[in-house]
């Protein structure tokens, strides 16, 4: 057959045979399973499953939109010309990461677990960051919006960092405003204040232990030294042993990376004052001693002890 020209109201149902085209084929559609040999170009809508392509066939893929979700596996092959393939957005339980791939602060926000063997420093936190920014802020009772008092801050402030202060929810951020010292934040503050002390911290860092580990409590303690020893609240501190009257040893239940740690203690009950210090320092405990103000050998029994460790 040397030519055969198609109209757009012709349609082809189950055609097992060869179709044979000089000439191009415009199609609305073309119904049915085609298993033959079809050469030259086709354009239009094809339904139905396409198999046995001969030649190198014209393959022009449009725009693709939509959402991805679960895993994607295979390749992608046999695309010509320039395809313009878009996804929306993309919800994946587990991203594996290779070596050479790179994690930055772009914009890959995951849900689910991350497994890599490099992270780029854009996204982890420094030192700076740790520390935040710290301003003073106006701020009003049942009002989201913030006035701050040192403009020059205003730059290192970025719509999303999270705020903390007082009378501000714990959670709160900057939702408008970054950049200038007029803020919006996404809660409204609970007190009237013209000297309100506010900080600033980012929300799109990832904190590692090289960058937090000598700034973090070790251990922390809240316990009854008086009648039967007990502890109220803590961590990292398995027990609290009575020696004797006003003596009792703290132990860590995850032992210190040796004796060379900071203790801040504490103790005593309004309006009663008393004394307190620090005796045998382990790596896995620390002897505390309290006292009546005045006293320098009789220990005595304290109702609130307070202990924490840093290292």
């Amino acid at each position: 057959m040397a030519t055969l020209r198609v109209g757009t109201g012709l349609t082809f149902n189950g055609v097992t045979g060869d179709v044979n085209f000089t000439g191009i084929a415009t199609a609305v559609s073309f119904a049915g399973n085609v298993t033959g040999n079809v050469t030259g170009n086709v354009t239009g809508n094809v339904t139905g499953n396409a198999t046995g392509l001969s030649g190198t066939p014209n393959i022009t893929v449009g725009t693709v939109t939509g959402n991805l979700t679960g895993n994607v596996t295979g390749n992608a092959t046999g695309l010509s010309g320039t395809p313009n393939i878009t996804v929306g957005v993309s919800t994946i339980t587990t991203i594996n990461v290779g070596t050479a791939a790179t994690i930055d602060s772009s914009g890959i926000n995951v849900t689910g677990v991350i497994t890599t063997s490099q992270l780029s420093g854009g996204c982890l936190a420094t030192i700076s960051n740790m520390s935040g920014i710290h301003t003073l802020g106006v701020t009003t009772a049942a009002s989201t919006f913030v006035t701050l008092r040192h403009p020059n801050q205003t730059s290192n402030i970025s719509n999303g960092d999270f705020v903390v202060g007082t009378g501000i929810t714990v959670g709160t951020t900057v939702s408008a405003g970054a950049g200038t010292s007029s803020l919006t934040l996404s809660l409204p503050v609970g007190i009237n204040s013209t000297a309100n002390r506010l900080a600033f911290y980012k929300h799109d860092k990832i904190v590692t232990p090289a960058i937090i580990g000598g700034q973090l409590c070790r251990a922390w303690v809240n316990f009854s030294g008086t009648d039967t020893v007990f502890i109220r609240a803590s961590y990292n501190v398995s027990s609290i042993t009575d020696n004797n009257t006003g003596d009792y040893t703290v132990n860590f239940t995850t032992a210190m990376p040796d004796a060379n740690y900071c203790v801040a203690f504490s103790c005593g009950i309004t309006p009663n004052t008393f004394a307190q210090r620090t005796g045998t320092q382990t790596a896995s405990a620390i002897q505390v001693f309290t006292s009546s103000t005045g006293s320098t050998t009789a220990g005595t029994n304290v109702a609130n002890i307070f202990a924490s460790i840093f290292r």
